[in-house]
């Protein structure tokens, strides 16, 4: 710590190669932080398993998003539930909710497994659209209905 205190910044300082480094990050002496350093006993089967788990995921066509959109299909679901439940939405938009969630929970994995295709795979997402638009301008316009504490 020549020259600085605890409480002084520590000197940036670059080299031609336009890599920078601060003098606390420097343990190699070469300007480099460990990070940045090459991994050292990497065995080339390690580093062939990983190229092909990346291929793998690279090269799978799409599941990963129809996987993601069950997910949300689920959630949506049981947010449509205990919004019906709740009776802090209006009963019609609870309801319409509900009913797109369930038709996503049937028709996504129906594609994934390729029962189903062409247009209707879009078509399908529209009562989910006008579920979210017409929640969300009803929660910014309206807000949601809280019932009066009842004494038990």
């Amino acid at each position: 710590m020549r020259g600085r205190n605890r409480f002084s910044k520590p000197q940036r300082h670059c080299r031609d190669d336009f890599s920078c480094g601060t003098n606390s990050d420097d343990r190699s002496g070469d300007g480099r932080s460990r990070l940045a350093q090459p991994a050292t006993g990497v065995v080339s089967a390690d580093v062939a398993a990983a190229q092909a788990l990346g291929g793998l995921l690279l090269n799978q066509g799409g599941w990963t998003g129809s996987v993601a959109a069950t997910c949300f299909a689920l959630s949506s679901t049981l947010y449509s539930y205990l919004f019906l439940r709740a009776r802090s939405i209006p009963v019609s938009l609870a309801w319409l909710g509900l009913l797109a969630s369930v038709l996503l929970v049937v028709l996504i994995p129906a594609q994934l497994a390729g029962l189903i295709e062409g247009p209707v795979t879009d078509f399908m997402w529209i009562p989910m659209l006008v579920f979210e638009v017409g929640l969300a301008l009803w929660l910014l316009i309206k807000g949601v209905a809280m019932r009066a504490n009842q004494p038990s």
